[in-house]
C-alpha cells in the first residue's frame, strides 16, 4: 500500500496539468496485430493533456488509440468528445480484476464536430 502512494506522489509531481476526478464511461479503440479492437473503459481521472482509464481488458504499453465519450449537458443535449493518444503506462488491480491505463493524449480532448470522425 505504502509503494502505491509513493507511485502515486511520484506521478503528482511530474504532472503538467491538474487532474479532476471524472468517473465516465469511454469507448476505445486500438489497432492490435492488425485488427481493430474496441473496449469499454471508464476514467478515472481526467486532465487536459490525459486521462487514467479503468478497464477489464489490458491495451499494450505504447499504443496508439483513438478514445471517444458521451456526455449529457444540463440542457439535455449529447456532447461527444474524442481524442486521440498513446498507452503511456498499465498497471493491473489484481483484487479486482482491472487495470489502470494510463493515456497521453496527443492533443487537448475536444467536441466532435464530425460525428464519424473517430471510429471507437
Amino acid at each position: 500500500m505504502q509503494r502505491s502512494k509513493n507511485i502515486a506522489q511520484l506521478y503528482a509531481k511530474q504532472r503538467k496539468h491538474r487532474r479532476f476526478v471524472l468517473r465516465l464511461p469511454v469507448r476505445v479503440a486500438f489497432s492490435r496485430e492488425g485488427v481493430l479492437k474496441k473496449i469499454a473503459t471508464i476514467t478515472r481521472n481526467v486532465s487536459v493533456g490525459g486521462l487514467l482509464l479503468e478497464s477489464a481488458d489490458p491495451v499494450p504499453l505504447r499504443t496508439s488509440i483513438t478514445l471517444k465519450m458521451d456526455l449529457r449537458s444540463l440542457s439535455g443535449r449529447t456532447i461527444s468528445l474524442a481524442a486521440e493518444g498513446r498507452v503511456v503506462r498499465v498497471e493491473s488491480s489484481s483484487p479486482h480484476a482491472t487495470f489502470a491505463i494510463a493515456v497521453e493524449c496527443k492533443r487537448p480532448i475536444s467536441e466532435m464536430t464530425d460525428r464519424f470522425s473517430v471510429a471507437c
